[in-house]
């Protein structure tokens, strides 16, 4: 019964899942910047391919 008693009183793990969240939402934000950003370069690069085609 101790060790139970310990664990639910410990508070080291709250550090951790805060951490965690924080860590979700940036990797959730570069997730979605990566997507928009990829959609303009993408773009370019056609745009680049096709003036490189019609020379």
């Amino acid at each position: 019964m101790r060790w139970i008693r310990e664990f639910l009183g410990d508070e080291d793990g709250q550090d951790v899942s805060e951490y965690a969240i924080l860590i979700a939402a940036i990797a959730l934000a570069f997730i979605l910047g990566g997507q928009s950003f990829g959609n303009v370069v993408q773009a370019w690069l056609l745009e680049l391919a096709a003036a490189i085609a019609g020379l």
